[in-house]
């Protein structure tokens, strides 16, 4: 087969199924016009192929229409096209699919797709049956960063949802028409289509199931065809051998990059902006780098199996042809992050090789590869060996006072810095504002609209749109445009439209169109003045994504479904919760959040993100938070301040205290707050005293100020200098504060919550009395 066989055949692969889409519709056949072809051709199970093969012949572009003779006849396939689809869909599906007892049948019009989350399990070896049973479900709408659409029901009752899904499938049907005029033209791209196609999927099908009858519908049409079209591309550089490799990226240098300040002194001005334009540039030049890499091998978007949070996995056909070139491709893009960051970010790469078993044991697979990546980080910078030129740099006198590093050749700083973090402020300005990034080629822009990245411009803008030969569209999801839109009702044919999910959010002065508000302002938004930086993960990331789900779950699809599910929260939906409190949003995705704002607001959203991610993971308790709140003055340097609270994060929050200290103690999922572990119950126990009983009572005077702090004398000479002796905390703290209560409060039912609530929460009463006295210290502030 030729280039342009294979480009249609990969179409064939990613459209093959879509006929399962509109039967689930209900509609007769005849209603849609299906095409008058009979099992000869489609084989006795291939009823959808019919529905398949139309929609191509009237939503693809003509050129490209061959794929739906490819897509009809894959279950009986009459050349070698179509027996390349049938071999990769064979892959995707044997592993994908969970068969449910011979005397138990489904229903398409009436089964939703199961919440993959569920099924997580870190407490059972995977070989067994599941345990976590079947109670959660999809919502059956496009997707949205809104929480109705992106949190699963419970128990949601089992009704005909075909007018559902006929409202989806027409939607679907309107943005495929759209992509049809777009890539209609002369001169346009068939990479491009197949990417546009590929998120028109995973904005439609995301929460459709790929199959119901004979097997459980935990896999969405939108995983299953993506796998398909990976495998497709990969078979047919193989010549149908199943020969795969798994490349694993990982930038270095992330926490040195973003919050190393040369000067703090210096340069506190437009701090909030340049860390925000940092976290964007890291972002996209994840995707970027990933991108490059597939475009090296020339391969396709479904390729990219998952690229967020600095890490990037793609699957790609094991031969010389393909992976010569992206060796190439990953020396261009390491020593162009060498000299655009002089050392300071580094990208690490490796590849594992695997065949069909493999993918049947993906998280097995990506274990492996996780292994090869600490292997090669082991010699991060061994490129340099062969490109001695890039050792070879201009000293000079002048350096940045931000990020310290020399000013670029043929560049002057101004006030101090040098035009790279210049241009990072500009970006953290109005990144808040953009809908959509752009991806211009070699395009120039100025430093407000653009961000040079690996060899591309990226332009940022307020509008959907693409200009002439531009190469990429992306549609930035979150709070401010939630739905999904990505497609604009005209651009050229040359270029790749997708969405993607990126929290945003920052507080802004007098507006969308003021200025961004520093750091020293949000403080002083704050009781006392005092500025909130949280740091919250997922607990046990790695374990998740390659032992989490079931033994025969571990599949392609299903880990990079777990992977983008994982993603979307913080992506898709932090935006949100960052939206209600005013939050500064630094970072949110992959798995991790870094957001900055008053302290006692980002206390509140960190309660509030605990709670909304449990409730997105289907209140499984083998998925889990951690978080750290470091609590600063505003002018204090916020680089410094998020490395203090990442530190407490792994050695507080994750790390599980002597028993007979704290019998409550929890493996991880807990917030270190006030250089104290507290787990999120007992965390919601502690604000609930404080909040409707103590911090009212010291305001209006029922209470004294000097029972706050003998509560905090208490708690340092009878429980916290007793930690891990024998026998635990000393018991005289009990009539201490019987005795405290009788002379000091009046207010008898004040005093009697407070003797029955403290003992249970003698561990944290560090914590209680600092979050009341911080919360009622007399600043003169007017509160927001």
């Amino acid at each position: 087969m030729t280039e342009t066989d294979r480009d249609i055949v990969v179409l064939a692969a990613l459209l093959h199924d879509i006929g399962k889409f509109y039967q689930r519709t209900g509609r007769a056949a005849d209603e849609w016009g299906a095409m008058p072809f009979d099992t000869a051709d489609t084989g006795p199970a291939g009823a959808h192929a019919r529905w398949s093969a139309s929609f191509i012949t009237r939503y693809v572009p003509e050129p490209w229409r061959g794929a739906g003779w490819i897509a009809l006849t894959h279950h009986r396939p009459q050349d070698s096209a179509a027996r390349l689809v049938q071999e990769a869909d064979h892959l995707a599906a044997r592993f994908d699919r969970e068969r449910r007892p011979q005397n138990e049948r489904g229903e398409i019009s009436l089964d939703r797709l199961e919440a993959l989350l569920e099924q997580v399990n870190l407490t059972d070896d995977g070989s067994g049956p599941l345990s976590k049973g079947r109670h959660f479900g999809m919502p059956l709408q496009a997707f949205s960063a809104r929480r109705e659409v992106l949190f699963p029901l419970r128990d949601a009752p089992r009704v005909d949802l075909r007018v559902e899904y006929a409202a989806l499938w027409d939607g679907f049907l309107r943005e495929a028409e759209k992509a049809k005029r777009i890539f209609s033209g002369p001169d346009v791209s068939v990479a491009g289509y197949i990417t546009t196609m590929a998120a028109l999927l995973d904005k439609y099908a995301w929460c459709v199931p790929s199959a119901t009858y004979v097997d459980y519908p935990n896999v969405a049409l939108s995983d299953h065809l993506r796998a398909t079209a990976a495998i497709t591309a990969c078979l047919h550089a193989t010549d149908g051998s199943a020969r795969f490799r798994l490349i694993m990226g990982d930038l270095n240098g992330i926490q040195h990059f973003l919050y190393e300040v040369a000067d703090p002194a210096e340069v506190r001005e437009g701090a909030a902006r340049r860390l925000r334009g940092k976290s964007f540039f890291l972002h996209i030049l994840t995707r970027t780098v990933a991108e490059s890499v597939v475009g090296a091998g020339d391969l396709y978007d479904p390729n990219v199996l998952w690229a967020t949070g600095g890490h990037f996995a793609i699957l790609a056909p094991d031969v010389e042809v393909v992976m010569r070139p992206i060796q190439e491709a990953t020396l261009a893009a390491q020593a162009w992050l060498w000299g655009e960051s002089q050392g300071s970010l580094g990208l690490t790469m490796a590849s594992v090789r695997a065949g069909e078993a493999d993918l049947a044991d993906f998280g097995g697979l990506l274990e492996e590869g996780r292994h090869a990546l600490l292997q090669a980080r082991t010699r991060p910078q061994s490129f340099l060996f062969e490109r001695p030129e890039l050792w070879r740099g201009e000293l000079r006198d002048d350096v940045c006072k931000a990020c310290g590093r020399d000013s670029w050749a043929g560049t002057e700083l101004e006030a101090g810095k040098c035009p790279r973090c210049r241009q990072f402020e500009a970006i953290g300005q109005v990144l808040p504002r953009a809908r959509t990034l752009v991806d211009l080629g070699e395009g120039t822009l100025s430093d407000a609209e653009g961000l040079r990245c690996l060899g591309t411009t990226w332009w940022l803008s307020e509008g959907l749109e693409a200009p002439a030969g531009s190469r990429r569209l992306v549609a930035l999801i979150n709070a401010r445009n939630p739905e999904a839109e990505f497609l604009p009702a005209q651009g050229p044919g040359t270029c790749a439209y997708r969405f993607e999910p990126m929290a945003t959010h920052v507080p802004m002065e007098g507006g969308d169109r003021g200025a961004v508000v520093e750091f020293s302002a949000l403080a002083d938004r704050a009781p006392a003045s005092y500025l909130g930086i949280l740091r919250m993960d997922v607990d046990n990331l790695g374990a998740i994504m390659s032992r989490g789900l079931p033994r025969p779950d571990r599949t392609l699809s299903k880990v990079a479904a777990l992977s983008r599910t994982v993603s979307w929260f913080f992506s898709a939906y932090l935006d949100t919760i960052a939206d209600r409190h005013d939050l500064y949003v630094t970072y949110a995705g992959g798995d991790d959040l870094f957001i900055v704002g008053p302290w006692d607001g980002i206390l509140e959203a960190a309660v509030e993100v605990r709670n909304a991610f449990s409730a997105y993971a289907c209140d499984n308790p083998d998925l889990h938070l951690s978080g750290a709140l470091w609590i600063c003055k505003g002018k204090f340097p916020v680089g410094r301040a998020a490395g203090y609270a990442g530190q407490r994060l792994e050695e507080v929050a994750k790390t599980l205290r002597d028993l007979t200290r704290a019998i409550d103690d929890t493996d991880k999922n807990a917030l270190a707050v006030f250089e104290t572990k507290v787990p999120w119950d007992a965390l919601v126990r502690v604000k609930e005293l404080a909040d409707n009983a103590l911090i009212p009572a010291v305001r209006d005077g029922r209470l004294p100020r000097a029972f706050i702090y003998f509560l905090v004398n208490l708690y340092r000479h009878f429980i916290q200098s007793r930690s891990g002796r024998r026998g635990g905390a000393s018991l005289q703290w009990i009539p201490k504060l019987r005795y405290a209560l009788t002379r000091n409060v009046k207010d008898q039912t004040l005093a009697a919550r407070v003797w029955s609530e403290v003992p249970g929460l003698q561990h944290y009463l560090g914590v209680l009395a600092s979050y009341v006295s911080l919360s009622t210290r007399d600043v003169g502030v007017e509160r927001r």
